[in-house]
């Protein structure tokens, strides 16, 4: 698929994907080495590329092992469309402001648009919320390590690599590990593995839902997956999280 830049693109086939334990201590042991930290970062936050890109050195708080997000999801745009449910038939249907008929039961809709602004309000308010990110102790002496090692001051930012050369060197090592489905994989790969890693340590989903800073739905429909690690798989996450609980 190719968009209106001539930049060709390709969808993902599998919007669940994420790491598996061993995949992701075989993966990681193959990054290099200044990359590591900021992979690292990524799967041990779940915070998205654009927050860890705006995250400084005082936003970490050693003391109460958090890092305070002060620039979330920056797409708070209008609000095209909106998922809702038909009283009529209970189907979920995704609806804009020309939708006039629910597409399974035929049921006329009513103030289509007023739903819409309605929610954009909502979501552009939650969007913008400031929220705190838990760290494990593992992780923030990682942390700070390396703001001692690059001589980090407050102000200071971590400096991250581009967005697309992490998921080109990403994509590159996956594919060398002869993962099937690589092209399926990018840096938001890692906030999907974060949250299916902590929620089989047992965090609780209300904790987690502030905790990632999206909705129950987005949650429920994208990232949230149980019973589905074996006690050996378990026991790996429960090392590479450092037993992070939310």
């Amino acid at each position: 698929m190719v968009n209106l830049k001539g930049t060709e693109y390709r969808k993902k086939e599998n919007l669940k994907r994420f790491f598996y334990p061993k995949e992701w201590l075989d993966f990681y042991n193959r990054v290099p080495d200044n990359l590591k930290f900021f992979y690292q970062f990524l799967l041990q936050t779940g915070v998205r590329y654009h927050e860890l890109s705006k995250v400084t050195v005082e936003d970490l708080d050693d003391e109460r092992n958090f890092i305070t997000i002060k620039y979330p999801k920056n797409r708070i745009g209008r609000i095209k469309k909106v998922k809702i449910i038909c009283t009529n038939c209970n189907n979920f249907s995704y609806l804009t402001k020309n939708t006039k008929f629910c597409p399974y039961c035929g049921k006329e809709y009513s103030n289509i648009e007023q739903q819409i602004d309605a929610y954009s309000k909502q979501v552009i308010n939650r969007r913008k919320e400031i929220r705190n990110v838990k760290i494990s102790n593992k992780f923030k002496d990682e942390l700070k390590e390396y703001i001692k090692k690059n001589k980090l001051n407050k102000k200071d930012t971590f400096n991250i690599v581009s967005i697309q050369y992490l998921n080109q060197t990403m994509k590159k090592i996956l594919k060398e590990m002869n993962v099937k489905d690589w092209r399926d994989f990018s840096i938001h790969n890692l906030r999907k593995t974060h949250e299916n890693y902590i929620i089989a340590l047992g965090s609780n989903p209300l904790a987690i839902k502030m905790h990632m800073g999206h909705a129950v739905d987005v949650a429920s429909t994208y990232y949230i997956s149980t019973n589905i690690f074996t006690q050996e798989e378990l026991i790996m996450i429960g090392i590479i999280m450092d037993n992070l609980k939310i």
